[in-house]
């Protein structure tokens, strides 16, 4: 199939006087002039899974406008983290479910769904089509997806649009910022797009070895940081990803991840907006920042080496 299927959910506008009443609580942290610069933002969200979706919902509620993307349907598993994941929703797309579950809260944003996912034929489209150009991107496609992964943060930067990848194993949170002058996927992974191309074919077509090149390459570049609360739970983990080719997640961390990732954006949004803030600016990757709720701990990294 070579053509995109989409939806789009034309904004409604409601008039000055219930925008303001909309963004009332707001206002105060952030200004007015701020405020508007949220609403003519477009943030992409490229796998609407546990992460994808709760940043979907906030930037709605935020007054962001949105592109979801992704190719899943629900099943059971899904149900304990995922925000349009619902007994009513097993089997039904995922980027579909998060949009009508978002249009629930308000329908005075943008949505474009692409329910066959951020691949090579969509994303371009994605990025920069009819409805608007990316402001910025989460990068939250499939684990072993490392291809289109790839994909979609190259074509980003050569559109000139930063994006975010995040993670969550366990209780934690890893953070990566990805510039369009920055170091890029390829770079962070250590892997051509090319080769990762055949990995990702081999991993669809059930390889447990490219299953095991993958894990490695992820963990080394995105998951840097060990997390482990009893003994072996790195090991399981990764093993768990190798033989079921499926991410052991504690169904709370997507929720607190999708926080983390969304007030990043916000801040990275408003940074040139005049108004002087304290707040610890990203660092590109492979920089990253890592949060550990369990272990109570916050590290800064800013000297990991992308060669």
């Amino acid at each position: 199939m070579n053509k995109i299927i989409k939806k789009v959910y034309p904004a409604v506008d409601y008039g000055p006087e219930d925008w303001d009443m909309r963004y009332d609580r707001n206002i105060g942290w952030i200004t007015r002039d701020e405020q508007e610069i949220l609403c003519e933002a477009i943030i992409g969200i490229a796998g609407t899974g546990g992460m994808g979706g709760g940043v979907g919902a906030t930037a709605a509620r935020n007054g962001m406008n949105i592109k979801l993307g992704d190719n899943g349907c629900y099943d059971v598993t899904n149900m304990h983290r995922q925000y349009g994941a619902r007994r009513a929703t097993v089997g039904n797309n995922k980027a579909l479910e998060t949009a009508k579950e978002i249009r629930r809260i308000t329908d005075d944003t943008q949505i474009v769904v692409y329910p066959q996912g951020i691949i090579p034929l969509t994303v371009d489209d994605f990025l920069n089509g009819p409805e608007g150009k990316c402001t910025v991107v989460c990068n939250e496609i499939e684990f072993l997806q490392i291809a289109d992964r790839i994909n979609l943060g190259k074509r980003a930067q050569e559109l000139g649009i930063p994006y975010f990848d995040c993670n969550c194993p366990g209780l934690a949170v890893n953070l990566h910022w990805f510039p369009p002058d920055g170091p890029g996927m390829e770079d962070i992974l250590k892997i051509s797009y090319e080769r990762a191309s055949i990995l990702q074919d081999e991993c669809n077509r059930g390889s447990r070895a490219a299953r095991e090149e993958i894990t490695k390459l992820m963990f080394a570049g995105l998951v840097p940081e060990r997390v482990e609360y009893k003994d072996g739970d790195w090991e399981s983990l990764q093993q768990r990803i190798i033989e079921k080719g499926t991410v052991s997640i504690i169904g709370s961390d997507p929720f607190f991840a999708a926080s983390v990732l969304m007030n990043r954006i916000l801040l990275y949004l408003l940074e040139n907006s005049g108004v002087k803030r304290d707040y610890v600016k990203l660092r590109p990757a492979p920089a990253y920042i890592h949060i550990d709720t369990a272990k109570l701990l916050v590290k800064v990294v800013n000297e990991r080496s992308a060669a």
